[in-house]
Order: C-alpha cells, then sequence, then structure tokens
C-alpha cells in the first residue's frame, strides 16, 4: 500500500509539472515584461493623467517588441483621448489595430478599433469614424455584452449622428445608450445619453420631452460628485424655457448656469443666452451688458450673434453710429461664417452620400453573400443527388453485367450437356474430343465471376477480419465461425464446386480446397478452416488434386492464379 501511494504522489507531482511547464510555455508568446507598460494599463481606467506620465517615460518606445510596441500604441491614444487631448494622426494607433486584428486578445482588438474610430472622429473623417464604431458595435453585440466600450461607442454614434443631421439615426444610439446604462445600473453615465435625449427632442419641436430628459439629467449631477456638467445641463434648460417662451424659468436656469461656470468659454456663450433672455423681458440695458461681453468670444457663432443682437438693440434706441458699427462687424463675420457653412455644408453632403453608398453597399454585398450560400447549397445538394445517382447506377451496372456474364455461362453448360452426350456407334461410346477444353473454358469463366462477386460481398470481408483475428490471438478459429465459413462457401460456388467434380475425378473436399486456394488463401489460412492438422495436409492434397486433375492448364488456373 505504501508503494501504491508513493507512485500516486509521484504521478501527481509528475502531471502537475508537466501542466505548469506547458502554462509558462503559452504565456510566452507576446508576453509584455516592461513593468511600466504593465503599470500603465492597470492605471488606465482610473488614472489616465498618470498613465501620460509614465508612458512619456519610455525614451525609446521603438526598442521594443511587437507585443509591446502595440500596447504603448493603444495606451498612449487612449489616454490621450481620456486627457481630451485632439488626435491628430491615426499612425500610432495604426500599429495596434494592424497588431491585435489577427490575435485572440479580444478586450485590447476591441479597444484598438474603437480608438481608431476616437482618432478618426477628431481629425474630421466622420465617414471612416461611423464604419469603425458600427465595427465595434457590431462585434460587442456579438459577443452579447453590455459593457461601457459599448455605451461609449453609442455616445460616438450618436454625436457623429447629430453633426451629419441623421436625427432619428443619432436618437436610436441615444437610447440604446440608454438603456446600456440602465442594464449595467450605472446611473451617473446616464446622464450623457439623457442630455442627448433631450437635445434631439428640441429638433423636433418636443420641448416638454426635452425639459423632462434635461432635468433628470440635473437630479443626478445634483447627487453625485462630478459637477463637470453642471453648468451645461442648466444651459440646456434655461435655453429649452426660452424656446418654450417661460423668460422667467430661462433666466432663472441661465443664472444658475453663470454662477456655476469656471470656464471662460462658456461663460461668454452662456452671457449670450443670457442677453437674449433678458431682450425677451424687455429689460435691455442688462441684455446689452451681455451682448459686450459675449461679443468677445472665440466661438465666431456667438460673435456674429452678438453683433447682431447689439445691432437690433442700438438701432431699437436710435444709437445709430453703434448700430452701424454693430452691423459692419457682423456682414464681416458673416461672411466667414458663409464659407464656413458652405464647407461644412458640401462636406456634409460628401459624408451623408458616402454612408448611403457604404450602406447601400453594405446592403448589397450581404443579399449577394446570402444569394451566393443558397445558390452554393442548391448546387451542393444537386453535385451529391448526382454523385449518388451516378454511383448508383455504376453499382447497377455492374451486378447486371455480372448477372448476365452467369447466365451466359449457365446457358453455355446447358448447350454443352446436350451438344456432348455420349453418342453410341458400334455399341461404343465416342467422346468428343474438345469436351475437356469446354469444361476448362466454362469452370473457368463460372469461378472468375462468382470469385469476383464474392469479393464485393461484406461476408468475404468478414472471414478476412476473423483470419487476422485468428493471426493476432492463439491462430485458432471457433468452430462455430469455422462450420459457417464453410457453409457460406459451399453455398456461394455451389454450382462450380459440382462443375469440378463432375469434369475431373476429385472428391468434394478437393472442390472446395480448390476454391479456396483460387480465392488466394495460403496453406496456415485453409488449414484454419478445413481443420487440417499441418500445412503439410494442404501440399500433399495439392499433389493428389494435380495427378486427378491430369491438366496442367486447369491446375495453373486454380492453384498459382493472382489474388483478385
Amino acid at each position: 500500500m505504501e508503494l501504491i501511494k508513493n507512485a500516486m504522489k509521484t504521478n501527481i507531482l509528475f502531471n502537475y509539472i508537466i501542466s505548469l511547464c506547458l502554462f509558462c510555455c503559452s504565456c510566452t508568446s507576446g508576453k509584455i515584461s516592461n513593468t511600466i507598460l504593465l503599470q500603465a494599463d492597470s492605471l488606465i481606467e482610473c488614472c489616465s493623467d498618470s498613465v501620460l506620465l509614465l508612458l512619456q517615460s519610455i525614451e525609446q518606445p521603438q526598442s521594443m517588441s511587437k507585443a509591446e510596441q502595440a500596447l504603448y500604441a493603444l495606451l498612449k491614444t487612449q489616454a490621450d483621448d481620456k486627457n481630451y487631448v485632439t488626435h491628430t494622426c491615426d499612425s500610432l494607433i495604426q500599429v495596434a489595430v494592424d497588431y491585435y486584428k489577427d490575435r485572440n486578445d479580444y478586450d485590447k482588438k476591441i479597444r484598438a478599433y474603437f480608438y481608431l474610430g476616437s482618432v478618426y472622429r477628431d481629425m474630421g473623417m466622420r465617414t471612416e469614424a461611423i464604419k469603425v464604431f458600427l465595427k465595434v458595435k457590431r462585434d460587442i453585440q456579438k459577443n452579447n455584452l453590455n459593457s461601457r466600450l459599448l455605451y461609449l461607442t453609442h455616445i460616438n454614434l450618436t454625436s457623429l449622428y447629430e453633426n451629419q443631421d441623421f436625427y432619428p439615426d443619432a436618437m436610436n444610439e441615444s437610447r440604446e445608450a440608454y438603456y446600456n446604462c440602465i442594464i449595467r445600473n450605472d446611473s451617473l453615465d446616464l446622464v450623457y445619453p439623457m442630455m442627448d435625449i433631450g437635445r434631439l427632442f428640441l429638433y423636433s419641436d418636443n420641448i416638454d420631452s426635452s425639459l423632462l430628459y434635461q432635468k433628470q439629467a440635473l437630479t443626478i449631477i445634483e447627487n453625485s460628485n462630478d459637477q463637470t456638467l453642471y453648468p451645461v445641463i442648466l444651459r440646456n434648460i434655461a435655453h429649452a424655457h426660452d424656446l418654450n417662451h417661460e423668460s422667467e424659468q430661462a433666466n432663472y436656469y441661465i443664472t444658475k448656469a453663470l454662477n456655476a461656470s469656471t470656464i471662460k468659454a462658456d461663460s461668454l456663450s452662456f452671457l449670450y443666452i443670457k442677453g437674449k433672455i433678458l431682450r425677451n423681458l424687455n429689460n435691455e440695458d442688462s441684455a446689452r451688458v451681455c451682448f459686450n461681453y459675449s461679443k468677445n468670444s472665440e466661438d465666431i457663432y456667438t460673435q456674429a450673434s452678438s453683433y447682431l443682437a447689439l445691432y437690433e438693440l442700438e438701432k431699437k434706441v436710435g444709437n445709430w453710429e453703434k448700430s452701424l458699427e454693430s452691423m459692419d462687424i457682423y456682414y464681416a463675420l458673416q461672411d466667414s461664417l458663409y464659407n464656413i457653412k458652405r464647407h461644412a455644408e458640401v462636406a456634409s453632403l460628401m459624408t451623408k452620400h458616402e454612408i448611403e453608398i457604404g450602406l447601400q453597399n453594405l446592403k448589397n454585398k450581404q443579399k449577394n453573400e446570402r444569394l451566393l450560400m443558397i445558390a452554393v447549397f442548391l448546387m451542393l445538394i444537386f453535385a451529391c443527388f448526382f454523385v449518388f445517382m451516378w454511383l448508383y447506377n455504376q453499382k447497377k451496372k455492374q451486378l447486371i453485367e455480372q448477372q448476365e456474364s452467369i447466365i451466359q455461362i449457365q446457358t453455355k453448360a446447358l448447350y454443352a450437356e446436350i451438344d456432348h452426350s455420349p453418342i453410341m456407334i458400334d455399341d461404343e461410346i465416342i467422346e468428343i474430343d474438345d469436351i475437356k477444353e469446354e469444361s476448362f473454358i466454362r469452370i473457368k469463366e463460372q469461378l472468375t465471376v462468382q470469385a469476383n462477386l464474392f469479393k464485393e460481398e461484406q461476408v468475404y470481408k468478414n472471414i478476412l477480419l476473423l483470419v487476422t483475428n485468428a493471426s493476432e490471438e492463439n491462430c485458432r478459429i471457433p468452430d462455430s465461425n469455422r462450420k459457417e465459413v464453410l457453409k457460406t462457401v459451399r453455398s456461394f460456388f455451389c454450382m462450380v464446386i459440382n462443375e469440378l467434380m463432375e469434369a475431373y475425378p476429385i472428391t468434394k473436399t478437393d472442390a472446395e480446397f480448390c476454391v479456396f486456394c483460387f480465392l488466394g488463401f495460403s496453406y496456415k489460412e485453409i488449414v484454419l478452416f478445413f481443420a487440417f492438422s499441418s500445412t503439410d495436409v494442404c501440399k500433399t492434397r495439392k499433389n493428389r488434386i494435380k495427378s486427378k486433375l491430369k491438366s496442367e492448364e486447369m491446375f495453373s488456373f486454380l492453384f498459382y492464379s493472382k489474388r483478385q
């Protein structure tokens, strides 16, 4: 018992070592050994600014392995995106895409494609960005995942579709982002899709629904620690109330937005909205102050709108000099706006056209693939049917030919018996000289055909299997199997056995022995079937049959023909 236990312990230890070695070998492919990259990868989701510093400490990233270069490219692009650094070139992220696209690292591959879409978005390549984000969306949904990356994909597609005036598509993407947050139970992420849905409702003049979603987003932000979007949501609510001619409520929310804003560009934009609201409240002096501040915005749209509003205010009070001055500046800005708008419209039309062509090509491709699959499937069915029928006809034709050969042999045998019957002349029997020759030809044809038929039967394959098993075991065949084989051969070759016995003075066992020899069985194998004591018995019987046949041609045919 102690020896058995020791052996089991040794076996378990051996298996453990082998498994450990295999695991280590599997981990060496594409292994990341750079500790800075590993640390950056672990911090990318929570501390993207720290990741930028870590990556900047790598002096020569081009000297790293391909796997490390790909991870570096992915982390650098991801860190830039999270820190709101505008992407200007896609060469870096393309390194990651080219490396991970053919590998099984699903997480990094899908991230690489996502940030490729982000780079295209920042570079103004909206068509390419939409294509890449749609691929990311399909790949994630194919794996039935409701990850945050899918949520970010919906948010990006919403923005891209909205910029192209594809408002129904933008609404669908924002709703999918909303449902993604519900499934993940992430209330803070709900803010963005709620803002998007509320803003998109304004395009269809559905102001009440817009206010509902914007105020829900405001409630979430007020109960969270992240106040970044707080002034933006207040601005959106104020704008919706202004469109609904609720100036008092609009003024309340835009004032709160101004108080909460810490970014100068946002504050100047908010001042323009407040000036419009105050003008609607007939507080023109305060409105003028707001417009004079907002005209200093770096945003050309805010500048132009502010100068147009000042022109209208100064014109209303009769201050023609300032009114004309504001109008001149407005016209100058309007020319720039016209050029910007024209280029934007041309780019938008081109992008829309490219997207429509891309979608149509995708639909046509999918349709053609379906038709091709159906055609290939039908062709395979037809080919299989054709091959089956051809094999069936060939088999049928072969069987018919073999049956006709047997019938011809039997017919010849019958006519031979009639034609070569003994003739009495002067009380003596005169045999025709060619009887023996005709008997040989008849037996030869009949035995050849029946042997070929026999070798097509399953019983012949079973006999060969019995011989093989007997050779591997104890060189014996069970008596029941031996008798069954003899019975089968006698039944199948009964006509030939009878012909041999009638044509030559040999016994039934001699005739059966001739059949087995003709089939190609060796003396050792024949001994198994006839239960002879040794192969010497076979040799003796063969010599005795030779003397009885008195036909060298028949003897050679029976014993020296090659196995068919």
